[in-house]
């Protein structure tokens, strides 16, 4: 096996304090993530190099490659293992007023993670709080366009579930910030994580079906195309790709979506709310239900949202 010798190598590479260290030790993070080789030295050693550098061990001025690589890894590694180790090691690494952009965004991207993987609204809040607030600190940096745009989508969905509406405006700024985006990245060479950057873009998507909600507690002027954007919102943890692994494997199909399992309980309270404060709702659900059944514009995930949906709706109304 291959893996093996190329573990071996990268590991006696990787223990310097110069560029190609960091890439070396990049190397081996990559190849941990991929199963190639056992995690446990790997996760050890990028804790150990950190603690270093944060402790001014290797100098007062670290290997600008360096640093970012470690970071990198650091990032991948938080979201991949159950370490507490890593996410620490990481974040010691703002001490160094280096790359605060850079860490401050892996430590986003977990806490955005962990806070939609949980499977209470309670546990989800806080951690998407704290993602939040990592995020505005990364989005003073002027060229971070992928935090101001996560920033002002998770914000966003967060202001929705409190009972606020997505405005034109801040739908409006999103879409220019995510044409900016894309435009920087054409002059970029992609990277192993430009998954995420895609990721990214699909927020984007989210707050857009949010939006589409905007005349949820006003006058249903349109029952069926507002349940067709409640079904898409309320299904998205299905249908868009929030979360992207830290590194995604060669394979000729689409990565799964991802592990938002939070987002349909954070969407829930407001939107049976909206529902149930309606004494037509449960008709208009039944209706839409109705037209849909062999509706190939609807998928099967919007007609499972609906039907979820009209399930609870008629068990609030029989208390």
């Amino acid at each position: 096996m291959l893996a093996t010798p190329i573990g071996r190598a990268l590991r006696r590479r990787s223990g310097g304090a110069d560029a190609q260290a960091g890439i070396a030790l990049e190397g081996l993070t990559r190849l941990a993530l991929g199963g190639w080789i056992r995690s446990l030295q790997v996760r050890s050693q990028l804790v150990e190099q950190a603690t270093d550098l944060a402790e001014g061990i290797v100098g007062s001025d670290p290997d600008p490659v360096l640093l970012q690589r470690i970071i990198r890894a650091l990032g991948a590694a938080a979201e991949w293992w159950d370490d507490a180790e890593v996410p620490s090691a990481l974040e010691s690494l703002l001490s160094l007023e280096a790359c605060e952009d850079d860490i401050t965004f892996e430590l986003a991207m977990l806490h955005m993670r962990t806070g939609l993987a949980k499977n209470t609204l309670d546990e989800a809040v806080p951690a998407l709080r704290q993602a939040l607030m990592w995020l505005d600190r990364c989005s003073r940096y002027e060229d971070r366009l992928d935090a101001r745009i996560l920033h002002t989508a998770l914000d966003g969905l967060l202001s929705f579930t409190a009972g606020n509406t997505i405005s034109d405006s801040t739908l409006e700024d999103l879409h220019a910030l995510v044409v900016d985006y894309r435009l920087i990245g054409l002059r970029e060479r992609p990277t192993w994580r430009q998954p995420r950057a895609d990721a990214t873009v699909a927020w984007v998507q989210l707050t857009d079906r949010l939006h589409a909600l905007h005349s949820l507690d006003e006058v249903w002027w349109d029952p069926l195309a507002l349940i067709s954007a409640i079904a898409q919102a309320y299904s998205a943890h299905q249908t868009i790709r929030l979360l992207v692994p830290p590194d995604i494997p060669h394979a000729d199909e689409l990565p799964a979506s991802g592990d938002a399992t939070a987002l349909p309980h954070l969407l829930q309270p407001r939107l049976m709310s909206s529902l149930t404060a309606r004494g037509d709702s449960s008709a208009f659900l039944e209706r839409w239900l109705a037209l849909h059944v062999d509706d190939p514009s609807a998928s099967e995930e919007a007609r499972t949202a609906v039907r979820e949906l009209a399930g609870l709706d008629a068990h609030r109304r029989r208390q």
